[in-house]
């Protein structure tokens, strides 16, 4: 069976390369600093799913989920935020985030979490 795809998206170069080592062995991860060039990319390639910051330049972590279900692209996202506020959370799952990570990355939330998508959205 392949390694899943996913795709991580954040403008803070640290946060994404931790996220790329904590997961690089039992996944293959695609890494980009901006949200359009993601979405780019997934005109082209498949994902089974996308780890994406909420607060980005350009485009927000929102925006992007807003994109993904214009553009019908099947893919389930996770939001990783340093924003714990109700307010951000609940319209992260308005809008389809499938779970909302709070920051700083624990990195066996983040195993459970990308397991329990991938295992839902085979």
């Amino acid at each position: 069976m392949p390694e899943p795809k996913i795709i991580a998206i954040d403008d803070n170069l640290t946060n994404l390369k931790l996220i790329e080592k904590l997961l690089e062995d039992k996944y293959n991860i695609k890494c980009f600093q901006d949200a359009m060039e993601a979405l780019a990319y997934l005109k082209d390639h498949q994902a089974d799913l996308i780890l994406s910051d909420l607060m980005m330049p350009g485009m927000t972590g929102i925006d992007l989920l807003k994109q993904i279900h214009s553009q019908n692209l099947p893919i389930p996202l996770i939001i990783i935020s340093a924003y714990d506020n109700q307010q951000y959370i609940e319209q992260a799952y308005y809008h389809g985030a499938l779970k909302y990570i709070i920051k700083p990355i624990n990195p066996d939330e983040l195993f459970e979490e990308v397991d329990s998508s991938l295992t839902l959205n085979p």
